[in-house]
């Protein structure tokens, strides 16, 4: 099945079809003053054109992590991280969930984020199906090693999840990241290189 986010018009009309428009939400970190930061988003929704059904709606945005306190990635420093807010598809079991996190991904290295992908995994929306096993199946993980070996337990057991461990959890998708104290050795190895020259 191929997929597409609508931004130019199009020929061929694919099976799953994306279009996106601006929001606005409310992040769940609290500035100095503790009151909810509101800021601007994007709405993703989908749409199966085979059926022409309604299918699915994802918001999410770029965002700045400088806070120590409140950090997805075990980074000291800061960094860009594309946090998918809210994630809810039609049915399941048709592709929709994974494109959308595909599309998540895509959108991360357009917003200068290098791919990084992050989200709160909550029961809030489905008591009864928890979508923390689905985000572990995508390749999302904790910072609890636990956790996440509970999770990778859970889908090799095809079992459902604990309703009392399906709390919020955050995860993120890993992602190789360039080693900057090597970059600096090799330059200054260069830099110690042409100074024998001058």
């Amino acid at each position: 099945m191929q997929s597409i986010l609508l931004t130019k018009p199009i020929k061929n009309i694919p099976e799953k079809l994306f279009y996106k428009s601006k929001t606005l939400i409310q992040n769940s970190i609290h500035d100095e003053y503790s009151r909810r930061l509101i800021y601007p988003a994007f709405q993703y929704n989908a749409v199966n054109t085979i059926t022409g059904e309604f299918s699915g709606t994802m918001i999410a945005a770029p965002m700045k992590y400088a806070n120590p306190a409140k950090r997805f990635y075990p980074y000291k420093h800061p960094y860009k991280s594309f946090f998918i807010n809210y994630l809810s598809t039609e049915n399941h079991h048709q592709g929709f969930g994974k494109a959308f996190i595909e599309l998540a991904k895509n959108e991360s290295k357009k917003y200068n984020c290098k791919g990084r992908v992050h989200l709160i995994a909550s029961r809030i929306y489905d008591r009864t199906n928890p979508p923390h096993i689905f985000y572990k199946k995508c390749g999302f993980i904790s910072q609890s090693k636990d956790i996440n070996k509970y999770l990778d337990t859970c889908i090799n057991s095809n079992t459902q999840m604990d309703y009392f461990l399906a709390d919020n959890l955050d995860m993120f998708l890993p992602i190789k990241e360039q080693n900057h104290k090597k970059s600096i050795q090799i330059l200054t190895k260069l830099t110690n290189f042409l100074k024998n020259f001058l």
